[in-house]
């Protein structure tokens, strides 16, 4: 249970990181959006292709703004 808590603080605070930002924002959307259109059209492959660019980006995200964070 205390790894699904970590888990979810993680997440949490990466959204968090991430919606401040409206750019990045905007793109959370489309790619939940493109996301949600993959599952309704039962296309597995490609939800979990879009999915895992998903935690990417946001992984990416959240890498670029510790880093700026650093460098102030």
């Amino acid at each position: 249970m205390h790894t699904l808590s970590t888990f979810h603080h993680y997440v949490q605070r990466a959204r968090n990181i991430s919606l401040n930002n409206p750019e990045r924002a905007r793109l959370v959307l489309e790619e939940h959006k493109a996301i949600l259109q993959a599952i309704m059209e039962h296309d597995a492959e490609k939800a979990e292709k879009l999915t895992t660019l998903h935690v990417r980006n946001a992984s990416l995200n959240l890498l670029k703004k510790k880093q700026a964070n650093e460098g102030e």
